[in-house]
Formats: structure tokens, sequence, C-alpha cells
């Protein structure tokens, strides 16, 4: 995905990879989303599942409860999974990981989910390094024996491992972030000039997240990957689209109505469906 300019060439916010370790249905996994990619497999391999974890990352969220609402995973019939089995399939264990490289103008950073004590909860730890820097603590590609030369599990992966990460990154801005308040303001508030506010920054929001800037944020990435399903440009546009209120300046804010928007795309897909099915007769 192309980089988002916000305030000119120079200042960049982008989403680099996306690493899942122990979760949906993979033992390890990086895919960089920076760039043009294809996910060949047949059904029910975690492919969309993958791409899925970005809502995750990106809606300031810290449990899976109602996560029919919060996150509208739905499987390839188009229902949605409930709370608990989207939970168990993401989290099955305290050894599963699902980690995002970003960078914004202050340079690359790690989101790293993990399971939390609460019920069906998850926290993030945010690092401030590139994910190249940590790779050996989850996965020892150095093992070229097994795997067909792709590396092996590293022994130690567990929850302990996060506090010993956050410990070695303290002194450099490491930060575990547990509520959505706290999430709120590292990840969406637009601080260009403020490097410890702003280290976290991957949405810059011009209200720093208020409630009508999320509604649109999270209208807009369920509405990308409905699109995805038949069109391959719509994840990468949404990382291209300035928010409502994300705007630097006022005059530049949205006027289109979202739900208008949403609505037509429905009426669409149902116009669509009608055409198959005189098609098929």
């Amino acid at each position: 995905m192309e980089n988002l300019e916000l305030l000119d060439n120079k200042i960049a916010y982008s989403v680099k990879k996306l690493i899942a370790i122990n979760s949906i249905s993979y033992c390890y996994t990086e895919l960089p989303i920076d760039q043009h990619c294809a996910l060949f497999g047949r059904n029910n391999l975690g492919k969309t599942s993958l791409l899925n974890a970005l809502k995750l990352h990106l809606f300031p969220e810290i449990s899976f409860h109602d996560s029919k609402t919060k996150f509208a995973f739905k499987s390839s019939k188009g229902e949605l999974y409930s709370s608990e089995d989207s939970y168990n399939y993401y989290f099955p264990s305290d050894s599963s990981f699902l980690i995002l490289e970003a960078e914004n103008i202050f340079g690359p950073f790690c989101l790293i989910l993990f399971k939390s004590n609460s019920s069906f909860g998850y926290q993030r730890l945010a690092l401030p390094c590139a994910y190249d820097d940590i790779r050996e603590h989850f996965w020892n590609i150095h093992d070229t024996k097994v795997n067909n030369g792709l590396g092996s599990p590293v022994s130690d992966l567990g929850i302990p491992k996060i506090h010993a990460l956050h410990q070695q990154y303290a002194n450099t801005g490491a930060v575990m972030l547990k509520t959505t308040k706290e999430i709120k303001e590292k990840l969406f508030s637009h601080n260009p000039m403020q490097r410890a506010k702003g280290r976290y920054c991957l949405v810059p929001l011009k209200e720093g997240g208020m409630e009508r800037e999320l509604s649109a944020f999270r209208q807009l990435m369920n509405f990308t990957f409905e699109i995805a399903k038949t069109d391959t440009k719509g994840l990468t546009e949404t990382f291209a689209t300035i928010i409502e209120s994300g705007k630097i300046n006022t005059q530049d804010k949205l006027h289109q109505d979202l739900q208008t928007i949403l609505d037509e795309y429905n009426e669409l897909r149902q116009t669509q469906n009608k055409l198959k099915t005189i098609a098929n007769y």
C-alpha cells in the first residue's frame, strides 16, 4: 500500500507488513502490504482472515465482545462470526501474536497484539523499531534444516516474551496500550512536532479519534473489505483515503455522506446478484 501523504511528500504514514504467529491457521507468516501481491490457495486457509487482522490493529478495541458489531468478521457465505469463534481463531493460545509493522514521520514501529487476562481481551505493545529488529524473538529464520529452509519456531515463545521486549525497549519509548483511551492517544492523535506523542501515530485524525471520526473510519474499512472481495484495488485505496476530520485543513473536509455511499453500494450489490441469477437461469 502506498504511503498516505497528509502534509507533503516528505511526511508519510504507512502500513508495511502483517505477521501472524500461531494465529488464524498459520504457525508463522509474514505478508508485505506496502506493495502489490497475490495470495493463492483454496478456501478456508486464512487468506482473508490475515488481511482482516488489520481491523484488530487499526480499530481502538481491546476485546472481542460484540465482535459482530466491532469487526464484522464474515465467513465465505457472508455469515458473521461470533465473539468466541473470532477470539479463539485469532488468539487460540498464549503464544498467539499478531504484529503490524508500520512507519510514520518518526520512523518504523511495530504493534504487537496478544491475549490479555480479561474475557475475550487482547492488548497492544508498541515498539519503536522495525520488525527485522525483533523477528528473532518470534521465529528462528536461521534454522534452514526444517520447513524447506524457511526457519523454525522459537522455544520460549509466550507472553513473558512480550514483557521482556517491553523492558528491552523501555528507554526508547516502548509503551503498553491497555485501554481504548491510550490507543486513541497514540494511534490517532496528529502530533508531527512532538515525537513522544506522535511516535506511534498510524491514522492521523484531526480530532484525535473522536467518535464520529472513528465511525467514519470503521465504515470505510468494513466497506473496503466488502469491495475487496471483487475489486483488488479496494484495500489499497482505503489507505490512500483521508477521512472527513482527518483532513489537515477544515476546508478540505469530505462532504460526501458515507451512509449514502454504503446504501448505494448495497443497492448495486443486490442488482448484481439479480443479474447473476438471471444469467444462470
